[in-house]
């Protein structure tokens, strides 16, 4: 999205080139389609050498301004943003770069150019640098900067451009101040490709130069840092990022074993590139969140462990390695330890804040969650989906349902086609008793999100059959899916509730037994109102009883250092079963 109508500056400067070079050489030079006849005379000379450079001039410090300026289309309007950080730093958005080779391939290295850049800047302390994650929704969008400005609470923007048709390939960037869209500074590069980590740390250099008036020399190291010597590495790193993109926005498993080949690949140049080693162990979470298999988790912990032997204040790693540790042990005290040691590492890492409060929510400690995603991760990754979609089930689960859906429909602003937006936003209006909006939410997910989650809304829609008595059909959907491998991942909860709601409970006991994500909590069992109809069921209160000591335990040890306690205090599983019991 960045830099419109680039073609036009790009032929502007080619061509006062052409002017230039032939009011030298006089004449006998063809480009850009214009040919330049062989001159007799030193006047005409001079004034294409004049006139060429006025040419390259204006294409050089007005290219960046345009490209600004035609992004001013009109745009909907966002709602306020969360509270800021409580600091005065300047805040600065980098916008996924164009791609302007002409090759689809080259994608993946343009986008991979504008994350270097967001790595180096979030290493500077007098900067807030917005991370990729709420950066690269607004990639195929054409608000007009100021609206992405306003969208992301920045106060400049850095948008760029890469032509990789030829080698040396063509760079150019321009950094925007957002309040007037100005063009605070602006520059091409003309360089090999094997150089692009020395061009990153020239932009990055020169932008906080512009912003904070000085360089400070700890800023110039960290910013002249890199993470791999090896460019072929890089390369791999990049094209795997972008694969691991397109598996997010389209759920199809081809490109996250592409993605692994990739960071594979990335590793086997340079065995101690720590980036390429951290996505693969995301990526085996992803895959296990697909599949369920549970060999993905023991290699993502391997990777994690290996990351934190060479550095172990890493915080991602540690936070990391604390949620792998949850889902596959089980063990609350070394997972919430590791995410609380991460988020000391590192106070400003918005994903191991987001990881924190993700614990917190699985535990059962649902006002602690909420907490953490509203004042740490809310304003550094403003438009980040998850941390949205986390405090809409938090909200959800502590029955303040009318919030919940609020952060449901934020969630959803951000990402429309996201599965998980669409099935928060459409629990919300079932648990209000609005259930005709629900069917409609879930349908119109049938028609936007790929076909591979188009199980996991078939299953919502039934929950609207078993609600309205059609248990035949509500079971047909149950039998239909109950051997799918995603009921093992995140989306299990809506399986179970399915189940319950159908009258299959020991079906739904069972894969509560099984439980590892945000259902596997005694205040799950007390909140969610669609498993009601189990809790008469004998084996449903003996797993109440089991589950009420794993909250007493965790209350105990990992209470103290909740930023804010459960209220009211929960009631026992004799308590709980009388109320339901006489609801």
């Amino acid at each position: 999205m960045a830099m419109r109508n680039v073609e036009v500056w790009d032929k502007l400067f080619f061509f006062g080139i052409a002017l230039a070079v032939a009011g030298i050489v006089g004449g006998g030079v063809t480009a850009v389609g214009v040919e330049f006849p062989l001159l007799d005379s030193w006047i005409p000379q001079i004034l294409l050498v004049l006139l060429g450079g006025t040419l390259i001039g204006f294409s050089l410090v007005l290219r960046p301004a345009a490209g600004s300026k035609e992004r001013e289309k009109p745009a909907q309007k966002r709602k306020a943003l969360p509270a800021d950080l409580g600091d005065s730093l300047p805040r600065i958005a980098v916008l996924a770069f164009e791609n302007l080779s002409g090759r689809d391939e080259d994608e993946a290295l343009s986008d991979g150019l504008s994350e270097i850049l967001i790595d180096k800047l979030t290493r500077v302390d007098g900067l807030r640098t917005i991370p990729k994650t709420s950066v690269m929704r607004f990639k195929e969008s054409h608000f007009p900067i100021r609206q992405i400005g306003e969208e992301l609470n920045v106060h400049y923007m850095l948008e760029g451009s890469l032509n990789k048709a030829e080698d040396p390939c063509l760079i150019r960037v321009g950094l925007v101040r957002v309040e007037d869209v100005s063009n605070v500074w602006s520059q091409t590069y003309t360089e090999p490709w094997t150089n692009v980590q020395d061009v990153g740390a020239s932009v990055a250099k020169n932008v906080v130069t512009r912003i904070l008036q000085t360089l400070q020399p700890k800023d110039a190291q960290v910013l002249s840092e890199r993470p791999t010597e090896e460019p072929l590495a890089l390369e791999a790193y990049m094209r795997g990022r972008h694969s691991l993109n397109q598996f997010n926005n389209l759920r199809r498993e081809e490109y996250l074993r592409e993605s692994e080949s990739y960071f594979r690949r990335a590793v086997e140049i340079d065995a101690q590139y720590m980036d390429a080693w951290g996505q693969l162990g995301f990526l085996y979470i992803l895959r296990w969140e697909t599949d369920a298999n549970s060999k993905w988790l023991k290699e993502s912990e391997q990777i994690w462990e290996r990351i934190l032997e060479i550095s172990p204040g890493d915080a991602l790693a540690l936070a990391e390695l604390g949620y792998v540790s949850y889902v596959s042990e089980a063990d609350s005290s070394r997972a919430v330890g590791l995410a609380r040691r991460a988020v000391t590492e590192d106070p400003g890492h918005p994903i191991a804040h987001n990881v924190l409060a993700l614990l917190y929510l699985y535990l059962g400690f649902y006002e602690a969650n909420y907490r953490i995603e509203r004042e740490e991760v809310f304003p550094r990754d403003p438009a980040y989906v998850y941390p949205y979609t986390n405090s809409a089930l938090a909200l959800q689960l502590m029955g303040r349902f009318e919030e919940a859906l609020q952060q449901a429909q934020e969630a959803r602003r951000i990402e429309p086609r996201a599965l998980v937006t669409i099935l928060l936003e459409g629990a919300q209006y079932f648990y209000q008793g609005k259930v005709d909006v629900a069917e409609r939410t879930w349908s119109e997910g049938l028609s936007v999100c790929p076909d591979t989650v188009r199980p996991i809304l078939e299953v919502a829609l039934a929950w609207i059959a078993a609600h309205e008595g059609d248990r035949t059909s509500a079971k047909a959907t149950v039998r239909a899916h109950m051997k799918d491998a995603w009921l093992r991942g995140p989306y299990g909860p809506y399986f179970i509730s399915l189940c319950a709601l159908a009258g299959e409970a020991d079906l739904a006991i069972d894969m509560l037994e099984e439980e590892s994500t945000y259902a596997a909590s005694y205040r799950y069992l007390l909140s969610e109102r669609t498993l009601r109809p189990l809790v008469r069921h004998p084996r449903y209160r003996d797993l109440l009883q089991r589950r009420y000591s794993a909250w007493q335990k965790d209350l105990e040890h990992l209470g103290p250092g909740l930023p804010e306690q459960p209220s009211p205090p929960l009631p026992g599983p004799e308590e709980f079963t009388r109320q339901a019991g006489d609801v």
